[in-house]
């Protein structure tokens, strides 16, 4: 019986070596770990060139902080952007009246699956504030592949002459006039100024609406977060209105898309404060 079973045995070995190449080169064996994962997303890995260049991790990220051309040279794949739009001037202070705040830059994230190719891309400026009984300058547009984001409203001028403008986020009332209107996706309204006691309204932010003016001036709309960098940064704020009782021009904004803070008065006239310029980042896997 052990004969009969240990021949069947070396029968089995021997006709298995006598199998077709064609058959064993059908067999495919894996290793764990040697399986390359796809890029997340989907699609191929890209590679670009255009504005300034830094890495995270798997990431490359493009960052514009004034107009130029984002250029696909192999892949395609998913492109996260963000354009933030220039923030609006803050609005001047006349006769013990404060000026309005100037509304933040528009804000817009999101994707696109973008190949090989060549992209404009513009960056808004910051508008400059306004001087006394005229009127300050609006945030300029940010654009990319058919994305525009909205300037910011510039704040409305003390004593009347001028009213808030309307944007990405609307800029903050005067004393007389109401706040400028934020656009829907983008940002929000300026709070209104105050008649009796003189504080202009914020401008809004891409986040919340500015607060109405008292004797201080309102404060500007929050902005958001956002970590496309690698780093959480906060964009798009609205500037705060100038106040009746404080002496001094109103400061400039410092945060991409920021709105410039209206002109404090006591008694006297002067310049509101200029929005700060906006920015554009993309960002996309590259290995």
């Amino acid at each position: 019986m052990k004969t009969k079973l240990h021949f069947s045995l070396q029968l089995l070995a021997f006709s298995l070596c006598l199998v077709p190449s064609a058959f064993a080169q059908s067999f495919t064996f894996f290793q764990p770990g040697t399986l390359a994962e796809p890029s997340e997303g989907g699609g191929s890995f890209i590679t670009a060139t255009g504005g300034t260049i830094t890495t995270d991790g798997n990431y490359k990220v493009h960052t514009f902080t004034n107009g130029g051309t984002f250029l696909i040279t192999a892949g395609s794949g998913s492109v996260t952007y963000l354009l933030v739009a220039g923030g609006g001037g803050g609005g001047s202070s006349y006769g013990g009246y404060g000026g309005g705040g100037g509304g933040a830059g528009g804000y817009l994230s999101g994707s696109d699956t973008l190949s090989v190719g060549s992209f404009s891309v513009t960056v808004g400026a910051g508008g400059v504030g306004g001087v006394p009984a005229s009127m300050g300058a609006d945030g300029g547009n940010s654009t990319f592949n058919s994305h525009t984001a909205i300037g910011g409203g510039s704040g409305g001028a003390a004593a009347g002459g001028v009213p808030a403008d309307n944007g990405g986020s609307g800029g903050g009332g005067n004393n007389y006039h109401g706040a400028g209107t934020g656009t829907v996706g983008q940002g929000h309204d300026g709070g209104a100024g105050n008649y009796n006691f003189g504080g202009g309204g914020g401008g809004g932010g891409a986040a919340t609406i500015g607060a109405d003016g008292f004797i201080s001036g309102g404060a500007g709309g929050s902005g958001t977060a956002n970590s496309i960098s690698g780093g959480s940064v906060t964009y798009a704020s609205g500037g705060s209105g100038g106040s009746q009782d404080i002496a001094g021009n109103g400061a400039n904004a410092t945060l991409y898309g920021g709105g410039g803070s209206g002109a404090n008065s006591n008694g006297n006239n002067f310049n509101g404060g200029s929005g700060f310029g906006g920015v554009t980042v993309l960002r996309y896997q590259f290995q």
